[in-house]
């Protein structure tokens, strides 16, 4: 810095006849001082930033340099939106707009219109913005940058969800989810999920609002954009409101407090009220004459005075006011209690309404699964039969059609009524003494077939210091083996399934076992992880009808790992394997 002071002093002692030599190192003042305005926007240095554009500004003023000038008044423009100071970003982009205007059209232009259009929302005022951002997309469409489109039309979405317009607004946002996942589209898409989630929210649909939220937080995390992630979880707080999980709803409330308050010690730190005051001083200090000293002392002398005069009266109007707000205080304080008492209530009286609603479908689904399953098992016998009888060979598809449906649906009543059994509590944990190695060689033998129809290898590896006689329950041991092997063994083709059991911890009262099924099937996607133990969830579409299933199976798993005490987890790979 010290070597370009000496520069200018120098150069300002040449003559007149070195005119075009000044010049061109007014050119090179403007770079400098961009250059040292878009350092300090990177390092939240505002106050300097706006003093280093600033500075461009009247050097490219100078020098006639009118596309710098239009750059470094965009630059301004993008510091007063950062500090929230919409107005003057507003007169700091026209500005560079009316001298972009003069040249030809180009990104630069296109964004200080789409700038434009963003402060104008957050002013409402909605019609000038939507202008402002179909300028932008002109000029974006006139020199052929596609990419810039996508992210107006979600501002163009955004407006017509503030105007109202939510049957405008959902088929924008619909088209930009729909895109491919790329890096360069994760805010846009983030963003699009989390407004048409809360427009579901809105139309109380909240599973469609909490599986568009979720999505959302999903591809946030992928830029960390903290504003946006704050706006997510406030949206998600409400959805699991509506869904009378107060847990989940304070847990993404607090959170959205934590972003907010650290968003507003970011802010605090980038520019100071003083440091913003004495900038805007100084620009309007080059537009006034310079007022002499004893007009100065007069002011000063002044402006003491009336500070007196008003420091006196606020402090009266202080004192009557916090009288009056202590009594008004007491008033709402007393509204309050009123109010919590009856919102008790009615939380009381939904949440027996929901527990007798959550009693009649078990009941409901219990009978009408017993009812069910009598005729099936008819239907199963007589198929059965009439395959023994040697049936002609178009019988026998039919048959063999009718025995899977069959099979099929008492299997899927079956699950129905574990799960419910399971959750009305009425389902008890024995302790028998029992064979662990031989009930998973009975397991194995039982499914071997199974294993042979996709070609797969099914071994068990045990560890030789587990006890053969342990205490326990082996009935619902059985049912989650089956139900994990089974599902490997399906997913599964010309691979290998392993059951695995290690020991934790050994001693003379207990043994602690680490069972772990490793399959070399399809896999797992990993963001369907947390979901795979929901009822009725396979992943996807197409798994279900390529693989079929109830989606009941890892429910029941992890509900009966959860009586028994223990703990399941998963790992997987796409295409290669998964291990529970």
């Amino acid at each position: 810095m010290k070597h370009f002071l000496l520069l200018i002093l120098f150069l300002s002692s040449l003559s007149f006849a070195q005119k075009k030599e000044k010049k061109s190192t007014k050119v090179d003042s403007v770079a400098y001082y961009i250059e040292l305005s878009n350092f300090n926007i990177k390092t939240n240095n505002y106050k300097f930033s706006l003093n280093f554009a600033q500075k461009a500004i009247d050097y490219a003023h100078e020098a006639k340099d009118i596309k710098s000038e239009a750059y470094a008044n965009s630059l301004i423009g993008g510091i007063y939106y950062e500090l929230k100071k919409y107005d003057d970003a507003i007169e700091s982009y026209y500005k560079s707009v009316s001298l972009y205007n003069t040249l030809k059209p180009s990104s630069q232009q296109a964004y200080c219109y789409y700038q434009l259009g963003l402060c104008f929302m957050e002013k409402e005022s909605y019609l000038v913005a939507e202008n402002n951002f179909e300028k932008a997309k002109t000029i974006f469409q006139t020199i052929k940058i596609p990419d810039a489109i996508e992210l107006l039309n979600l501002q163009k979405g955004i407006v017509y969800k503030a105007k109202g317009q939510n049957q405008l607004a959902v088929p924008i946002f619909s088209q930009i989810i729909a895109k491919p996942d790329v890096a360069d589209l994760s805010k846009t898409k983030a963003e699009a999920l989390y407004q048409i989630g809360t427009i579901e929210l809105e139309n109380d649909r909240i599973n469609l609002a909490l599986n568009y939220l979720s999505r959302a937080l999903i591809l946030n995390a992928k830029d960390n954009n903290v504003e946006q992630k704050s706006e997510i979880f406030l949206a998600l707080s409400k959805t699991y409101e509506k869904l009378l999980n107060i847990n989940k709803a304070h847990q993404y409330l607090k959170g959205y407090l934590e972003l907010k308050d650290s968003i507003a010690l970011l802010n605090s730190k980038k520019l100071d009220t003083q440091d913003y005051a004495e900038f805007k001083d100084s620009e309007r200090l080059k537009t006034i004459e310079q007022l002499d000293k004893e007009n100065k002392e007069q002011q000063k002398a002044n402006k003491v005075a009336k500070l007196i005069s008003i420091l006196a009266i606020a402090l009266i109007t202080i004192l009557s006011l916090l009288s009056l707000s202590l009594y008004k205080n007491n008033i709402i304080r007393n509204q309050s209690n009123m109010l919590l008492k009856e919102k008790n209530n009615e939380l009381q009286i939904a949440k027996e309404k929901a527990e007798k609603a959550s009693k009649a479908r078990a009941e409901f689904l219990s009978t009408v699964s017993h009812e069910l399953r009598t005729p099936l098992n008819a239907i199963n016998g007589i198929t059965h039969l009439l395959i023994e009888e040697n049936p002609k060979p178009s019988q026998m598809n039919y048959l063999t059609s009718l025995k899977f449906s069959g099979n099929y649906l008492l299997t899927f009543i079956n699950e129905i009524l574990e799960i419910n059994r399971i959750e009305s509590n009425a389902i008890e944990t024995e302790n028998l003494n029992f064979n662990l190695k031989l009930l998973l060689a009975n397991i194995q033998n039982s499914l071997k077939e199974l294993a042979s129809i996709n070609n797969n290898t099914f071994t068990i590896e045990i560890d030789p210091t587990i006890p053969d006689f342990l205490i326990g329950d082996p009935t619902k041991l059985s049912q989650i083996f089956l139900n994990l092997i089974n599902n490997a063994l399906k997913f599964t083709k010309n691979g290998e399934v392993k059951v695995i059991l290690d020991v934790n911890e050994i001693n003379e009262e207990f043994t602690s076992i680490h069972f772990k099924i490793v399959d070399t099937g399809i896999g797992i996607p990993e963001e369907k992880i947390e979901s795979v133990f929901e009822s009725f969830s396979q992943g996807s579409i197409e798994i279900n009808r390529k693989y079929g299933g109830t989606g009941l199976g890892l429910t029941i798993v992890k509900k009966l790992v959860d009586i028994l005490g223990g703990k399941i987890k998963l790992e997987s790979e796409v295409g290669k394997k998964k291990s529970f």
